[in-house]
């Protein structure tokens, strides 16, 4: 059972995705499919931020998503940047 949580919140300057939860091997397509949808939001000069401060846990590809979600966003103008306190 996936624990992962999600909610994406727009504003003038940045498109926040706010996670919580496990992301990990049996979420890790709605995962990608999180990261790809949220950042279509935003436009140039808008940020894609992720904030990550209620994560529990996140795996190795997980961090591999974000890795190819970042390119995606930089090649579209956007500063795509990782929230989080630890």
């Amino acid at each position: 059972t996936s624990t992962l949580r999600a909610a994406v919140q727009g504003f003038d300057a940045a498109v926040i995705v706010y996670v919580g939860g496990e992301i990990d091997a049996l979420n890790d397509d709605t995962w990608r499919l999180l990261l790809s949808e949220a950042s279509a939001f935003a436009s140039a000069p808008q940020q894609f931020m992720v904030d990550v401060n209620c994560v529990e846990f996140m795996s190795i590809s997980s961090f591999l998503a974000l890795a190819e979600e970042a390119t995606r966003c930089r090649e579209r103008g956007i500063a795509m940047c990782l929230v989080s306190v630890q």
